[in-house]
């Protein structure tokens, strides 16, 4: 410190130009309104079941996904390294969840993010995606305003893919971008809504037609929220992780299968989301504005997006993802691109994990009319995700009207 110099100001300065070497360190702790007993117990706790960290590189971000069993109570700790400022006083943060998630974690939330001591806004939002549009963007909007929230402030994203997509939509957008952490309390957001920067509000002619590129500065996911999830839910994320061991991981897909096979057979949850996530990553850092590869996640989602437009998003979208992989792999088998084997065993692992296959709540014709509106379309052509075996996935943009009517026909 130079002589003279303000020992306040020059403290925050060698904070913020360390900023970056301590945001790097895997593990953190905000020990800044905690007792010295209450540090204690939580180094405890890190140590008792320590977090598995999976990096992601973007091109203008790097962050960490936490799989961190209890973690939801440890929130404050992931958003230290963030926290650091240069100078004036903390920036508030905000808080968005919807009513079914915010009655159970709440106050387990709010508990473990007033350690931070920042000001603390909480917006709960209606629960599902019928109210996925931009009226409550602009609500959020609101809030954030009424809130003083600043570029320095932080949006935490707690919930299903419905809030991390409208909160991380407001995010992108609110001052031209601030930053947001997604905490997903959904097996399905785990799996795909919190990581890879998509986000994105549905519109009455499509699902997720108005959206931006977000990363997060953190992903948290606490597995034993899963335990309080709906048999629906558990479902919706179980269709994504199976897409997952379709697209890129074999062994994933088996293991899937052989839970589902065996009289009471159970699944480690918190194993098949890293494995899961480990293929989403892997793709999406190799395509991150989707130009290219990064469609292959996309599997399903052609016939999925038609399905819930179609049922006024009635139907849930993991579901709908089901639904959309049988037909896709009927699609498959009718251009030649996988043999009837690999297309019996993807329908039947969907089937023996309690998923639907089917869909005759609508004509063929009518799915394909849907389709029209899909944000997918490349030169006025659909595109489809197919597989040609487990773990090998193709994208076809010349799919002639007749097969898709004919996979369609299929699948009811």
């Amino acid at each position: 410190m130079l002589w003279g110099e303000d020992p306040d100001a020059a403290l925050r300065a060698l904070l913020h130009a360390r900023q970056p070497a301590y945001a790097a360190l895997p593990h953190h702790l905000d020990t800044t309104h905690r007792t010295a007993e209450q540090v204690a117990e939580a180094v405890l706790a890190l140590y008792r079941c320590e977090p598995r960290l999976l990096p992601v590189q973007a091109p203008d971000a790097r962050y960490t996904v936490r799989i961190w069993p209890g973690g939801l109570a440890h929130l404050a700790d992931v958003l230290a390294p963030h926290a650091l400022r240069g100078s004036g006083a903390p920036p508030p943060l905000a808080i968005v969840s919807d009513e079914t998630v915010w009655a159970l974690y709440g106050e387990q939330v709010l508990t473990s993010v007033r350690q931070t001591g920042q000001p603390l806004t909480t917006i709960v939002l209606p629960t599902g995606e019928q109210h996925k549009h931009l009226d409550n963007v602009r609500l959020l909007y609101d809030r954030f305003a009424d809130a003083g929230l600043e570029r320095g402030s932080a949006v935490i994203a707690v919930g299903g893919g419905v809030i991390s997509d409208m909160a991380g939509y407001a995010a992108a957008t609110y001052l031209r971008g601030i930053p947001m952490i997604n905490v997903p309390t959904t097996l399905l957001a785990a799996v795909d809504a919190s990581v890879g920067g998509k986000v994105a509000v549905d519109h009455p002619r499509g699902k997720n037609l108005i959206g931006a590129f977000k990363q997060p500065l953190a992903v948290l996911i606490d597995p034993q929220v899963f335990e309080t999830l709906p048999e629906r839910e558990r479902l919706c994320g179980l269709a994504e992780i199976i897409k997952a061991g379709i697209i890129g991981d074999p062994a994933l897909f088996a293991a899937c299968e052989d839970a589902a096979s065996q009289a009471g057979g159970s699944l480690d949850l918190s194993a098949l989301v890293e494995r899961a996530l480990a293929v989403k990553i892997a793709v999406v850092q190799q395509d991150p504005y989707e130009q290219g590869q990064r469609a292959l996640l996309n599997l399903g989602h052609t016939f999925a997006h038609a399905y819930e437009l179609l049922s006024g998003y009635r139907l849930s979208h993991g579901l709908a993802v089901a639904q959309g992989i049988a037909a896709a792999t009927h699609l498959a088998e009718l251009r030649g691109l996988c043999g009837p084997e690999t297309r019996a065993r993807i329908v039947a692992a969907l089937r023996a994990n309690a998923l639907p296959t089917t869909c005759d709540a609508h004509t063929p014709a009518e799915i394909y009319a849907a389709m029209g509106a899909d944000k997918k379309r490349r030169g006025g052509r659909l595109r489809f995700v197919l597989p040609r075996a487990i773990g090998d996935v193709v994208i076809e943009d010349d799919v002639p009207d007749e097969q898709v009517l004919a996979a369609l026909e299929r699948s009811r």
